[in-house]
């Protein structure tokens, strides 16, 4: 945590593994952290942002090395994450944190490496399979359709952004953009 005023370190978290994504809840008092679940089994955490500590951890039982990458909070109580695992799980806090609203899973097992959510029915994922992005329909919980973002691209898709009209991605070889008009 830092100090707005002296520029300061004032607070570390202790975190038992690499943290690879964090995302702030949008009421701003607490934020997610997910990490690499190589030490720590549990890898998606809630903390408070004012003191500091873990509020609550989202699932159990996660592979070794099913790490989440990308976290999206939809509202105050709901937030997205996917990862290593080859899913993308929806969280309710108020319903449960052992688990998952919704579950979407990669149907050739690829890792996740982002997604985005239009907050209502739409979710975009990116993998790690060449250059492959898909849109999910969350009222069926599969893929709706499969994107070949970066032709003749081994790249995996690392960022995505997409409103009604674009989809944007990122892939080693450069920025793409797909118009859906």
């Amino acid at each position: 945590m830092w100090n707005k005023t002296s520029d300061e370190c004032t607070q570390s978290l202790a975190v038992q593994d690499r943290v690879w994504s964090i995302q702030i809840s949008p009421c701003q008092l607490y934020f997610a952290s997910g990490t690499s679940c190589i030490t720590d089994r549990q890898p998606l955490k809630l903390w408070d942002i004012q003191s500091g500590k873990m509020t609550g951890i989202l699932g159990q039982n996660y592979r070794k090395g099913a790490g989440i990458l990308d976290i999206q909070w939809e509202t105050p109580s709901t937030l997205l994450a996917c990862g290593y695992d080859s899913f993308i799980r929806l969280w309710d806090t108020r319903i449960s944190y052992q688990t998952p609203a919704l579950t979407f899973e990669e149907p050739d097992n690829y890792t996740f490496y982002c997604m985005q959510s239009d907050n209502k029915y739409l979710i975009a994922s990116g993998s790690s399979n060449c250059g492959m992005a898909r849109l999910w329909d969350k009222r069926r919980v599969n893929v709706m359709q499969n994107i070949y973002v970066g032709r003749n691209s081994w790249s995996p898709v690392y960022s995505l952004q997409f409103n009604t009209i674009h989809l944007y991605a990122a892939l080693s070889n450069g920025l793409h953009v797909l118009n859906f008009i």
